[in-house]
Order: structure tokens, then C-alpha cells, then sequence
């Protein structure tokens, strides 16, 4: 739970102002990584579709607004975050466009159907590694307590129809570990980008995939560098966030 401090809320523009997002103050915040997944995702507008921890709801509300996708169920674990999603949908009027579900994606019980198109941006931490945040939202969303990287994994396989497609952002350094657990749940890296924080950076920062149960295609798309040499923004991560 959040106390009443951790209640105050901020609201984000994205889009050159046409998606606004409300966010805690001092709780889970998203960065540019949830834009960079959003313009990664593709597929056909009557698809069935869900995201996995939908946090916010800003994924799901960029892709809304770009109109990829007619409805979107989106999963989330935490309460008060399901209920910011809401508000944030309601405020952009985009309710009618997603299907917001309470719970966990491991739940076996919770009643899901297959999908053509499943993406995330998942915990990346490991619970035992590193110092937990005392903040009860971060905790959950950036450690794999109630997620892990096996759990996202299976949950695609489990979910994806046979010619589905799944999309999720993770770190680079955890990239090996991505691929030996696909490779054990026979799921294949189709479609791979790397990200760079700058141009002149040589070690990626976060690897964006797209799986599914079939390996008969792959490609490893052009890397995307998110900030120029001075600080500002590359031409493509500044299309990213106006939503060109």
C-alpha cells in the first residue's frame, strides 16, 4: 500500500501533449523504456491482445492512440496501480479500448484466453540481488517477486496462439539468461534491437525482442541509441516520444 505522501500524483505528456499519464509521485514511474516497447509492438488492429503488468497503463495507452489494436486486455497485479490505469484510460478517453484485468498472470485460476499478440516490460531484478526498495510499488514492479523471467516465459508460451507474437524490453546484461530460458520453453527470437543509452556507448542497455513458438525467421534490427554525443535526444527517440 501506498501512505498519503506516496498518494500524490504527476501527470506526463507524451505525443506532443495528446497522451497525458498520471503517475504516484513517490512510487513505480516509468521511464523511456515504456515508449521504446510501445513503438516496437506491431501487429493487425482485430487481434487478440494482452499486456502483461500494465503498471500505468501507458503502453497500452500509446498503442491506443496510435490505433494499432481495437482492444487490449491488460494484467495487473498491483490494486493501486489497476486503479491508476483506470483513471489514466478514463482521462484519455480510451476505457472503451481496454480490458483491465486484476491478478496474476501465474494464476492458473485466472480464467485467460490465447492471443495473438502478448508484450510486457517485466520486473528486471532479480529478488536476490541488490537492495529492495522500501516502496512497495517499485518493489513489485522492478523486482521478479510475483513475476520472473521463467514465469513471463511460460506465461507466453502458455497464452500465445500458434502464430502469436510477444514483445518485452530487458536488460542487455540478462540477455544470455533470456535465451537459454526461451531455448529450455522452446520459444525463438524472431525479431531482435539492440538499445544504447548514447552513440558513443559500446555495450547495449536493453535488448527488445519479439518471440513466438516458431523459429523459422530472424532478424536482428538496426541498434536504436536514445541520446545523441550532447545529451539530446537521437532524430529516432525523438520520433519515439512525439509518437512519429
Amino acid at each position: 500500500m501506498v501512505n498519503r505522501e506516496e498518494n500524490i500524483l504527476t501527470r506526463d505528456t507524451f505525443y506532443k501533449g495528446k497522451v497525458l499519464v498520471n503517475q504516484y509521485k513517490k512510487g513505480y514511474r516509468f521511464c523511456v523504456d515504456a515508449p521504446i516497447l510501445a513503438s516496437f509492438i506491431y501487429g493487425n488492429y482485430n487481434d487478440d491482445v494482452l499486456e502483461i503488468g500494465t503498471g500505468s497503463g501507458i503502453i497500452s495507452l500509446l498503442n491506443l492512440y496510435k490505433n494499432k489494436f481495437r482492444l487490449i486486455n491488460a494484467i495487473e497485479v498491483q490494486d493501486d496501480l489497476i486503479n491508476l490505469a483506470k483513471d489514466n484510460f478514463l482521462l484519455n478517453e480510451m476505457d472503451g479500448g481496454v480490458n483491465l484485468i486484476s491478478g496474476n498472470v501465474c494464476d492458473k485460476e485466472l480464467k485467460l484466453n490465447k492471443y495473438d499478440i502478448i508484450y510486457s516490460n517485466p520486473p528486471f531484478f532479480k529478488s536476490d540481488s541488490g537492495i529492495l526498495s522500501k516502496n512497495f510499488q517499485v518493489r513489485i514492479a522492478k523486482f521478479d517477486i510475483f513475476l520472473t523471467l521463467e514465469d513471463l516465459i511460460l506465461a507466453f508460451k502458455r497464452l500465445l496462439k500458434l502464430e502469436g507474437k510477444a514483445f518485452m524490453i530487458y536488460p542487455y546484461s540478462r540477455f544470455n539468461e533470456l535465451k537459454r530460458v526461451c531455448d529450455v520453453n522452446e520459444l525463438f527470437i524472431n525479431k531482435l534491437r539492440r538499445v544504447y543509452t548514447n552513440i558513443e556507448c559500446s555495450q547495449a542497455v536493453r535488448i527488445l525482442v519479439q518471440l513466438s513458438k516458431s523459429g523459422s525467421s530472424y532478424i536482428e534490427l538496426e541498434n536504436l541509441y536514445i541520446y545523441e554525443g550532447n545529451g539530446n535526444y537521437t532524430d529516432e527517440m525523438q520520433r519515439i516520444i512525439c509518437g512519429g
